[in-house]
């Protein structure tokens, strides 16, 4: 149920980024940044990696920008910053002010390109200042935290030999299920390509593949009744991600130790 395959996943690697900060007044364009805390990225990257259930309309600028770096018709600088500006222009208020990352992925196929635009809250944490008398400890305002809650929106496309694929993976925790929120969905120009129903049908068929690979520690070895079970704790839930399908397996198990 994830954007990479296998092999994308275990050869992934961020060639470029960049970070904006979106949702105020006064947009400042913002340098490309050096590599830094690759692996801290990547986990977020694949983690948010969510099934392509959205598709490009036919006109979209977000994907034109995107397969012109791709294509290095624009430099991935110049491309970075038009869709960050773009982004905060269409930030409506009342959304959490916060920053836009940006990345360019290499994997093992030189003809594929991805990228990934994650809009990251701002969170309140605190570190400790070794520099300080007693080591003190010192409030961090604009941190980005390791925590999952912290990643508002996310985006991926897969651009090969180009061109962009029409299916791309897109998340947004502000709102419920796999929908968007309109301004997110009017600035990558997409619409559903997969139906709650057609949903429903590929998570029954998962929670059923998943039951069935360890029906030794069902009870009763009852592979409809722990399908059943479940399936109404699902039902309960507001949002049904890949936590959620784990937790309700474990649930209809027994949470078996082992």
């Amino acid at each position: 149920m994830s954007f990479f395959s296998d092999e994308e996943t275990d050869s992934l690697k961020i060639t470029r980024m960049i970070l904006h900060v979106v949702g105020t007044k006064h947009f400042e364009a913002m340098p490309e940044r050096a590599l830094e805390e690759e692996a801290f990225f990547i986990g977020k990257i694949v983690d948010m990696a969510a099934a392509p259930v959205f598709m490009f309309k036919a006109v979209s600028t977000t994907r034109k920008e995107i397969e012109a770096i791709a294509a290095g018709d624009t430099s991935f600088v110049d491309g970075a910053q038009s869709l960050a500006a773009s982004f905060n222009r269409q930030h409506v208020v009342g959304s959490a002010d916060g920053v836009l990352l940006m990345f360019e992925l290499a994997v093992k196929d030189p003809d594929v390109k991805i990228y990934s635009l994650i809009k990251y809250d701002y969170k309140l944490a605190l570190e400790q200042n070794d520099g300080a008398p007693g080591k003190k400890l010192r409030r961090i305002v604009n941190a980005l935290v390791d925590e999952k809650r912290a990643i508002q929106k996310t985006a991926l496309v897969r651009v090969v030999g180009g061109v962009a694929d029409q299916n791309i993976s897109a998340t947004d925790r502000t709102k419920q299920g796999v929908d968007l929120t309109d301004y997110f969905a009017d600035f990558l120009a997409v619409s559903r390509a997969v139906s709650d129903t057609e949903l429903s049908e590929i998570t029954r068929k998962v929670l059923k593949a998943a039951l069935q690979s360890c029906i030794a520690h069902l009870p009763g070895q009852d592979v409809a009744k722990a399908l059943k079970k479940a399936q109404a704790n699902l039902g309960t839930r507001r949002r049904i991600d890949e936590e959620a399908i784990v937790e309700a397996v474990m649930l209809a198990a027994g949470h078996p130790e082992d």
